[in-house]
């Protein structure tokens, strides 16, 4: 049958890209979700999908279209930081550069 639209790597587990909570609160997120693409076009073609004839033997090699898949999946990937790197860059002095004209 058909598997859940977000899974984790085995396609088994129903996974919600927005059920990822951070560990604590030290931590935020750095960016969005964002699509992994690889740029080896033999692993994924252009908007990142990896295929393979069932769902059932994806694995972790990653490959592109072949004649008679019929299942397709994406990574998605998003960062985490430790807020306290975050903060401290924040209040760290930073040099100035001025523009000066004669």
């Amino acid at each position: 049958g058909d598997v859940h639209e977000w899974t984790d790597l085995t396609c088994r587990h129903h996974c919600a890209k927005d059920s990822f909570v951070l560990p604590n609160d030290n931590w935020m997120w750095a960016n969005d979700w964002e699509i992994e693409i690889v740029d080896d076009l033999r692993q994924n073609d252009a908007d990142g999908w990896e295929y393979s004839s069932d769902f059932e033997t994806f694995s972790r090699q990653r490959r592109s279209y072949r004649r008679g898949d019929l299942c397709r999946r994406r990574r998605w990937t998003r960062t985490r930081i430790r807020k306290t790197v975050f903060d401290k860059a924040l209040v760290s002095p930073c040099p100035v550069v001025w523009e000066t004209e004669r």
